[in-house]
């Protein structure tokens, strides 16, 4: 019987060349997968607002005041329902003349300037109905003295089952990539490790305007307003990592 030895060495070598591969981590792939739904919008948020200017502050803020009460009556006798309105914001403000800015002495106040905000909301109506109330409520309040609009949002009211609905299908989505890049690549898919959610919000066309100022350029006319509420889009990006290995 022929008998053979190893040297302790190797054989330690050996035991430690195995419990080194037996460490090794796991080979994993990262991926993302993203989806967007379309939802119908039920909500619409319009900004418009009063900016009266005079020598006086006296006079500023009866000018605004009366105008701003005008536009708040007229707004009201439209009588939406699921209309809500309320005050946003109010300001007093100084104007002052031009001077050097390296004159020592403070520049002179020549007139003031008073400007109350008002944000109406309408809900639960359809999207061609929100467009034609918001365009309507625009119209109303320009011609009653209203001098800015802006700030127009169009946008869903409950958005957590459809955020919902979009991130499972961003979910769906980061699976089959996955799945695709291990049969291109003859790699065997061993399971997910990770899943995080990366970005889950709303973005709805044109739902913000850059304020603008109406006031002398005929906006009060018959000119009518144009708003169309398009689909509100819904988007959600998911990150997952999975563990793959040779076949």
């Amino acid at each position: 019987m022929t008998r053979y030895l190893i040297p302790v060495t190797v054989l330690l070598l050996i035991a430690a060349t195995m419990c080194g591969a037996a460490d090794q981590p796991p080979n994993l792939l990262h991926i993302s997968g993203e989806a967007t739904i379309y939802v119908k919008p039920d909500n619409v948020r319009v900004h418009v607002g009063v900016r009266s200017i005079s020598s006086e502050l006296s006079a500023a803020r009866q000018n605004n005041a009366e105008t701003f009460d005008r536009v708040l009556k007229a707004i009201a006798a439209l009588k939406y329902e699921d209309m809500t309105m309320k005050s946003v914001g109010f300001d007093v403000s100084t104007i002052v003349e031009d001077k050097n800015s390296r004159d020592l002495i403070p520049p002179k106040i020549i007139g003031y300037q008073v400007k109350n905000e008002l944000t109406i909301r309408v809900t639960n109506a359809p999207p061609e109905e929100l467009s034609r109330r918001a365009a309507t409520i625009i119209d109303t309040a320009v011609q009653n003295g209203a001098n800015e609009v802006g700030g127009l949002e169009i946008f869903v009211k409950d958005q957590a089952k459809y955020k919902e609905e979009a991130m499972l299908a961003a979910a769906k989505d980061a699976r089959r990539k996955a799945h695709a890049l291990a049969a291109t690549l003859d790699l065997r898919l061993v399971g997910f490790t990770n899943v995080s959610v990366q970005d889950v919000g709303q973005y709805a066309p044109r739902r913000q305007m850059q304020m603008m100022n109406v006031a002398g350029s005929g906006a009060g006319g018959g000119a009518t307003t144009a708003i169309e509420a398009g689909l509100v889009q819904i988007t959600a990006r998911v990150s997952v990592t999975c563990e793959i290995a040779g076949d």
